[in-house]
């Protein structure tokens, strides 16, 4: 914005100067002066108009690279984060269902564990009671 009021300002400074150039010169015709000179100035302000865009778009296109690259640097900050969010949360629910199995099979032994006791329990007492009532009924005959 500010080369563009430079700019600006330099083509009313010229003109000024123009003017007065034409005036002090009595020697030309006005209009032999004023083609040569507008041609002239036309040229110039045409050549530092071209300048000015083109510095413009320059900086225009490195700023706007900037944003990419800001943009981009950002997305994949952010595709990271989530990235390690998600694994976070898939060991957490993997560590949990596995502390659940764990548990369940924990659960699951003793109470087979316990079933068998029973059972063998059962069957010692009632090999026992066999083996006394053969060696009472052996004793008693």
């Amino acid at each position: 914005m500010r080369k563009v009021f430079i700019g600006t300002t330099v083509i009313f400074f010229l003109l000024g100067c123009v003017t007065v150039y034409g005036s002090a010169s009595p020697n030309s015709t006005l209009s032999d002066w004023y083609g040569n000179t507008f041609q002239k100035e036309k040229e110039l302000l045409q050549d530092e108009i071209s300048d000015l865009y083109t510095a413009s778009f320059k900086q225009v296109k490195e700023e706007m690279k900037e944003k990419k690259e800001d943009l981009t640097a950002g997305v994949m900050k952010a595709r990271e984060n989530s990235i390690t969010t998600a694994k976070e949360e898939i060991n957490k629910y993997n560590q949990s269902y596995m502390n659940a199995l764990d548990e369940k099979k924990d659960e699951l032994l003793d109470d087979n564990f316990q079933e068998e006791k029973k059972q063998l329990e059962e069957k010692i007492i009632s090999e026992i009671e066999q083996d006394t009532i053969a060696i009472l009924t052996d004793l008693l005959n």
